[in-house]
């Protein structure tokens, strides 16, 4: 196959359902942006070639929904498609719902949740830990080097992301570093009407939300903003929350073949932690804020060149004793005439709890791209640099102190520092007898580690334009974080020592669309080397991190779309049904172990969403079925207590009339008892009304 020039796509703005005809995946070109269902879809793509950012530049309403393929694009410039199939929640507009908790819709998925809305949450992808799935905002990388627990505080609302991909290290077009597991990126594409959409929301225990995002020009440039505040007193002791988050994103095209994107956010966090990161002590208490922008220049033409940088500051302020409580006098904090300590009963100096915890995380980093075709193929050769820090008084080497510092910085006594440094370089074939073949290598080079190579390849297969098939192989590793290494506390001991970890990963797959269903399975196997993880011996107090010898895991994932809508009998009323499926196997060398993280993973995890629309009434229920049987288990009153398996069952209804709409929300409608992480149960039934609006700007 030619390399294809990409064109930009028209983009239909959906307002409600009809009775003519129409179907999801069954044309081409198109970009539909659905603006009434409040339950997104996991969309199987069709298997494009994608060579650059999808970027739409015109739009055209539309009263019904026209045929349109949900087109796939590259995540950035850190990873590209590789000719297979990539999976993407194409449209959000659920206003109760975080970002990060719509990712889990994906098979493979899974959010472990401390606090509902985002306030805390891990990721696990194919039974990764947190610190080994990749996070990106509009391709720029997010990760957080203190620690993967804060990876999820996206700079970002909601109400601004447009699409989420998820992307893994078997289709990934570049293997090495920040996708060990595989990765999200989260996307804000520019709306081109310029309107204003409100988003208001309420709900137990005192839930408040509202959000405002504005898309607006100026000239040929193109700008949207956003602010949303989010508020509960929390559905248990200790568990309120306050949230605010901020955006900016303006793209401005100059000259014929340049363009130019800037995009700011910022997000600040409080919430209680009852019990979140040890039950020894729950009443914990945590404030988080984040800065982050980014600047890329791109060109276009026969020889695609981009340039850019970015940066990304965190905050981080964890209270084992929470203040609110817990009142510091002196050099103690004190409750009642009781002094906070580590042991109940010793009195010794070094038992008393005397600080927080300080963290101050700073990242730069600079990239630069080039991608040119000709009659063998694409070609990619990309170069980038991330410069990591941080200033605390517990992570880190002992730094000195300027006689001129800041009180706001003379309070970190610790600090580390590490650069790294990667050269990207891959090729994908044109089509040679309904195959591509793709073919890429990375040098990573970090002062402690010394240079390291990685390597791809992947072989596609195109059956027939609705059916295609593929397999790669593909290189993956991770650094440390910091607290990986450093980290000494009441329940857990850092290793300075440790190693990069490093997988290799296996995948097959295959694509197949037919009349009303499109399916997509993808069966994998990681074989982990210096697994990082938190383990400890039976009767250990602390949890030492430690590089495992082997940690392999092998599953399936499956997912199915049946577009019923396009049936007669089923538009009245139901749309579409959609069924995620995942197994999972993971077996580790080190078996007389405790692991405190590598074996909680979810065993099986399905997902059914039906999604029903009843014509020219404007009204829209959605509900969703989701089961996951997680192994491993958790201390609840000195016994060990399996997770097991449950069923949740949301449930939400919709009217929506002109350009407003009203719903109503019930989450875990059975009131069902759920522990995703430790003992920190999750909230039970919770019940949310909200109203969106959007109004056109002149």
């Amino acid at each position: 196959m030619t390399a294809k020039k990409q064109n930009a796509k028209k983009a239909f703005h959906f307002k409600k359902w009809s009775r003519k005809g129409y179907a999801v995946f069954q044309s081409l070109g198109k970009v539909v942006h659905i603006g009434v269902i409040l339950m997104t879809y996991n969309l199987l793509t069709q298997p494009v070639i994608a060579q650059e950012m999808q970027e739409v530049t015109d739009s055209q309403d539309a009263d019904t929904l026209p045929e349109v393929e949900i087109v796939t694009s590259e995540p950035g410039v850190f990873m590209g498609l590789s000719g297979v199939p990539q999976q993407s929640i194409r449209v959000i507009e659920n206003a109760v719902q975080d970002a990060s908790e719509l990712a889990e819709d994906f098979p493979g998925t899974d959010i472990r949740q401390r606090g509902i809305h985002g306030v805390q949450g891990d990721i696990s992808i194919r039974g990764g830990n947190p610190e080994q799935a990749g996070i990106f905002l509009n391709g720029i990388p997010l990760n957080d080097v203190q620690t993967g627990h804060h990876n999820l505080n996206l700079p970002i609302p909601a109400i601004s992301i447009t699409q989420i991909q998820r992307f893994t290290p078997g289709t990934s077009q570049q293997p090495g570093s920040g996708i060990y597991s595989g990765g999200l990126n989260f996307q804000n594409l520019h709306n081109q009407k310029q309107q204003v959409r409100i988003w208001l929301a309420g709900g137990q225990y005192q839930y408040a939300d509202i959000s405002t995002a504005v898309d607006f020009k100026t000239g040929k440039a193109k700008h949207h903003a956003a602010i949303a505040r989010k508020s509960s007193t929390g559905y248990a002791e200790n568990t309120d929350f306050k949230m605010l988050k901020s955006y900016w994103h303006t793209a401005i095209p100059i000259k014929e073949k340049f363009n130019i994107a800037l995009q700011a956010g910022y997000v600040d966090k409080e919430f209680g932690a009852q019990s979140f990161y040890s039950d020894k002590y729950p009443h914990q208490f945590e404030a988080v804020n984040s800065s982050f922008g980014s600047l890329k220049l791109e060109k276009t033409g026969k020889i695609k060149l981009s340039s850019g940088m970015y940066f990304r500051e965190h905050n981080d302020r964890f209270e084992l004793f929470r203040e609110s409580l817990y009142q510091q006098s002196g050099e103690y904090f004190v409750h009642n005439k009781d002094s906070a300590k580590f042991v109940p009963g010793i009195f010794a100096p070094w038992n008393y709890y005397s600080r927080h915890n300080y963290h101050k995380t700073q990242v730069f980093g600079y990239f630069s791209d080039m991608k040119t075709s000709n009659f063998l193929g694409n070609f990619h050769l990309g170069i980038n640099h991330r410069h990591e820090k941080i200033l605390s008084n517990v992570l880190g080497k002992e730094r000195l102190i300027q006689a001129d510092e800041t009180q706001n910085t003379s309070q970190f006594t610790k600090q580390a520092i590490r650069d790294q440094f990667n050269l990207l370089a891959s090729f994908q074939s044109v089509e040679l007898s309904k195959c591509f073949v793709g073919l890429s290598g990375l040098l990573h080079y970090t002062e402690s580690y010394g240079l390291q190579s990685y390597g791809g390849a992947r072989l596609h297969y195109k059956h027939s334009d609705n059916f295609s098939s593929w397999a790669a192989i593909n290189q993956s590793m991770r650094l440390p974080s910091f607290t990986d290494l450093y980290y000494s506390g009441p329940t857990n001991l850092g290793n300075p020592e440790l190693l990069p970890e490093d997988a290799i990963n296996f995948e097959i797959g295959s694509y197949l669309r037919k009349g009303i269903l499109s399916t997509q399975i993808q069966v994998f196997h990681l074989i982990g080397r210096n697994t990082i993880d938190w383990v400890k011996q039976a009767g250990d107090e602390k949890y030492t991190s430690m590089n495992h010898t082997r940690l392999n895991t092998t599953g399936a994932e499956i997912s199915m779309q049946i577009n019923t809508g396009r049936l007669a009998f089923f538009q009245s009323w139901l749309q579409t049904v959609n069924l995620n499926y995942t197994r999972l196997v993971k077996t580790k060398a080190s078996e007389e172990l405790i692991s405190a993280y590598a074996l909680d993973y979810l065993r099986h995890q399905a997902l059914l969403q039906v999604n029903h629309t009843f014509s020219d009434t404007g009204l829209g229920l959605n509900w969703a079925l989701r089961y996951q049987d997680r192994a491993g288990s958790y201390t609840s009153r000195e016994q060990e207590v399996d997770y097991g398996h449950y069923i949740l069952t949301d449930i939400s209804v919709n009217y929506t009339w002109k350009s407003q709409s009203i719903f109503v929300e019930c989450a875990n409608i059975f009131d069902v008892k759920v522990n995703e992480i430790g003992n920190i149960p999750l909230p039970g039934r919770w019940f949310k009304l909200g109203l969106r609006i959007d109004f056109q700007l002149t």
